[in-house]
């Protein structure tokens, strides 16, 4: 849909005005509620996350009152999720992330696309609540999803191996964590560059975990490296 793909923002207001009529069809028109969802990713997209809220749980008590329209509900529900772990409402997010995965392993089957990126968001979830043990193991399943579907060097199994190992790092497991982080750094080094900020970041982490080991030699030179990279950088934005 072209309102989705747009990028001006001032389109978006231009456009998101006109999903706002629906006194000619009703409420509860199929068109309304189409209409209704777009202005939602419209909203979404400017950042309006509140509003967005309203509307998608509008949406849902409509569709989902009425089960033949479940596959209507579905790009919303997907949405409010989003919407709520942005807003941190992690805990709101965790039973939407984790209704959705049910649905979807039932009906698209584990290894399917859509599967592994509700695995990915509801083990980021449960990271952000710090159930870092049930995280754990989600990162690892869509991980080996991702890496069959992707390869290894790909940048969604890069992020999926990287949460991993910032998982395992929380969890104490120093000597787990090294590996996935190492993987990664070499990873984001050949496919984004020495300077990058995710690369930077992984750098900092691995050393920061090798510095756990007491392995001070290592870490003190990935540090500095680490450190020389945000300087010339000037800021460094971790990965999401």
């Amino acid at each position: 849909m072209t309102l989705y793909k747009l990028e001006n923002k001032e389109h978006f207001n231009t456009l998101s005005s006109k999903y706002r009529l629906e006194k000619t069809l009703g409420e509860e028109h199929s068109d309304t509620l189409s209409s209704k969802y777009w202005l939602a990713i419209t909203l979404y997209e400017l950042e309006k996350y509140h509003s967005v809220t309203l509307l998608c749980k509008y949406w849902l008590a409509i569709t989902l009152y009425d089960l033949k329209k479940y596959a209507e509900a579905e790009k919303p529900f997907r949405q409010l999720a989003m919407t709520l772990y942005w807003l941190k409402e992690y805990a709101e997010a965790e039973e939407l992330f984790q209704q959705e995965l049910q649905g979807q392993e039932k009906t698209l089957g584990e290894e399917h696309s859509d599967t592994l990126s509700s695995k990915y968001w509801l083990a980021m979830t449960l990271y952000k609540l710090e159930k870092y043990a049930k995280a754990e193991e989600l990162f690892r399943q869509e991980l080996q999803g991702q890496e069959e579907a992707l390869g290894e060097e790909h940048s969604d199994t890069l992020s999926s191996k990287y949460w991993l190992a910032m998982t395992l790092y929380e969890l104490e497991k120093y000597a787990k964590a090294e590996e996935p982080f190492r993987q990664v750094l070499q990873g984001r080094e050949k496919t984004l560059g020495e300077e990058h900020a995710d690369t930077l970041w992984t750098k900092y982490w691995l050393a920061s975990t090798l510095e756990q080991q007491k392995r001070y030699v290592e870490a003190e030179e990935l540090f500095r490296q680490a450190l020389q990279g945000q300087k010339t950088l000037g800021s460094c934005a971790e990965e999401v």
